[in-house]
């Protein structure tokens, strides 16, 4: 026991040990929730208005948001059950960066929005980098 330091990898990998499974959870249930969130019919509304403020054309947008809600939902469940993570993690990222900047240019008021709807895309990237990178040592 004498000679048993432990090195900075030691405790990097015992400090993330426990937080590695609970980011993972944490990722997909925003995916899950946001993509059953926008199903409901009272935020269904607010979403189409949304749309229709964002010229989309109102023939397409319930195909829109059934589209991108399920791409969320599906996103959040191969998450969940820990499928292929490098490449869901790209994915979202992906995904992330896209209804950014379309949030971006077409309502960028929700940057100024108090609950900063957007602004909470950055943590949830980096959030997603880092747990790709804690795959990628397995």
């Amino acid at each position: 026991m004498h000679g048993m330091v432990s090195s900075v990898q030691d405790r990097w990998h015992a400090r993330l040990y426990f937080l590695r499974p609970i980011l993972r959870l944490s990722i997909a249930f925003i995916w899950i929730f946001s993509g059953i969130i926008s199903l409901l019919p009272e935020t269904f509304a607010i979403s189409s208005a949304l749309m229709t403020q964002s010229r989309v054309p109102e023939l397409f947008q319930p195909f829109i948001l059934y589209v991108l809600s399920g791409i969320d939902i599906l996103l959040g469940l191969a998450t969940l059950l820990n499928f292929r993570l490098l490449f869901i993690g790209s994915l979202q990222c992906i995904c992330i960066f896209a209804y950014t900047m379309f949030i971006s240019f077409m309502l960028p008021e929700f940057w100024l929005h108090p609950f900063a709807p957007i602004a909470k895309n950055i943590p949830l990237f980096v959030a997603i980098l880092i747990m790709m990178a804690l795959e990628s040592e397995r």
